[in-house]
């Protein structure tokens, strides 16, 4: 259900019921461009976004109070096991599409934001770079 559809029928219920008249938030719907994106001060950091289905590391691009937009997500995957190691899905998902750009995600599946571990960040930048050493 949508903010603006709750707000209406709290608002019938209150004219309905006589409850008494707060003022509720504006649920006007407006476009927000990156530029205009508040900023958390992470943008361009590599970060883990831990998830209640995995954890996707990516580069910071923006973020929203609602959303954060990763630049070229990838799903990590865990080793074996005993979890030593592990790597990348060439994706945000095991089976979705590959390769993507950019991702946004939205903050209410997010468990934390946290920053990549040193060793996941240089995996990252391996898989996501186009230089070969």
């Amino acid at each position: 259900m949508c903010i603006q559809t709750l707000f209406g029928c709290v608002r019938k219920r209150e004219q309905q019921y006589g409850f008494p008249q707060q003022k509720l938030p504006d649920t006007r719907v407006t476009d927000i461009n990156e530029e205009e994106s508040k900023m958390s001060g992470r943008e361009e950091e590599i970060v883990t976004l831990v998830t209640m289905c995995g954890e996707i590391v990516g580069r910071v691009a923006s973020e929203t109070d609602m959303t954060i937009m990763l630049k070229s997500p990838l799903l990590f995957v865990p080793g074996g096991d005993d979890n030593a190691g592990g790597g990348f899905a060439p994706g945000i998902s095991m089976t979705g599409a590959q390769g993507m750009h950019r991702g946004e995600f939205n903050k209410s599946c997010i468990l934390t934001v946290i920053p990549a571990h040193d060793q996941v960040a240089d995996g990252w930048l391996k898989a996501t770079s186009s230089i070969v050493i």
